[in-house]
């Protein structure tokens, strides 16, 4: 196996520690793979719906306008966490500049690569944060796009936790077989963090990932990596793919529910249609100058809501009083 700088470090780690725990390889290898490769976009390893079409930056605009307006405050911290380049925020802004609503700007960023893309990208000033505590203590409005799927898990097979090791020139999982459940500390620990502050201060937030609301403990195995559009094996391209997981929705909203508030669980296609998705198609339409350009709008925007593509693979949370 031809090993890249990165995971020459990491298999020089495992041999002179002993085994790493998969929480701690995948948090390893994430932070590097955010880091150092160029991860977004047809050049990149993957596309998020914001890359894919304007209409999804604009009806989260739209739902922050009701947020706002609800609790008649126009002037917002509005916080994305994981902002990738920039995109959702920038057509964000688009919007609520027709508007009264003038938020300050956040991201949640440590990677100092993306961190040039969303200055290029931002037409407005901004804040970058490494900590969600540090965040001015006012009302906010948190926004994760495709953020926690990418946080560390751990995995126990039979109630043992699941470590990596390197054996026979290959990362491999130990143990294997059995009964596996998955948790993510990290998203449980961030969400905390961002209840305390709503609770505190006031505030909504929109959390919007593939995953699910399961009723109980997650059974069986969701870790999976993409590399140049196309699922690899994890344990192979560590630090060179993105490693990811299926959120669990149900582990996440318990820690807003704990503190009184609400949980609406939905399709990413219901949401989008609730904030005026064909409202804004319809609009590009008329506004395009061609028919390649309208056959073009037209198969961006159905890919956020088929329930073939990102329709139904894609749920949102939203949380509120």
């Amino acid at each position: 196996m031809h090993l890249t700088p990165f995971q020459k470090n990491l298999r020089e780690k495992i041999l002179s520690q002993g085994p790493l725990s998969l929480l701690e390889v995948m948090g390893l290898s994430n932070a590097h793979y955010y880091a150092e490769k160029e991860v977004f976009g047809r050049e990149g390893d993957f596309i998020t719906s914001p890359e894919i079409s304007q209409i999804f930056g604009e009806c989260v605009a739209f739902w922050i306008v009701e947020q706002c307006q609800r609790e008649e405050i126009y002037d917002p911290i509005l916080l994305e966490m994981g902002p990738g380049r920039g995109t959702l925020m920038r057509d964000i802004v688009r919007i609520l500049s027709k508007t009264k609503i003038k938020p300050d700007i956040h991201f949640l960023e440590t990677s100092p690569k993306l961190r040039e893309f969303q200055k290029e990208n931002m037409p407005e000033p901004c804040v970058w944060h490494d900590d969600l505590r540090d965040i001015p203590k006012k009302f906010a409005l948190f926004l994760a796009n495709e953020f926690f799927d990418a946080l560390p898990i751990q995995q126990k097979v039979d109630g043992v936790d699941v470590y990596v090791d390197y054996v026979d020139d290959a990362f491999v999982r130990v143990p294997r077989g059995g009964e596996m459940i998955e948790t993510s500390p990290v998203s449980l620990d961030i969400s905390k963090t961002m209840a305390a502050h709503l609770s505190s201060y006031g505030g909504a937030a929109l959390i919007i990932d593939y995953g699910d609301y399961t009723k109980s403990e997650r059974i069986g195995e969701t870790l999976q990596a993409v590399k140049q559009h196309a699922y690899v094996d994890p344990l192979k391209h560590l630090g060179d793919a993105d490693l990811t997981a299926h959120v669990d929705f149900k582990l996440l909203s318990e820690a807003f529910l704990k503190k009184g508030f609400r949980g609406n669980f939905m399709t990413q296609r219901d949401f989008l249609k609730a904030y005026g998705f064909d409202l804004r198609l319809q609009k590009l339409m008329e506004q395009s100058l061609s028919h390649d350009q309208r056959q073009d709008i037209q198969s961006r925007a159905h890919r956020l809501i088929d329930p073939k593509q990102m329709g139904e693979l894609f749920k949102v949370l939203e949380i509120s009083l």
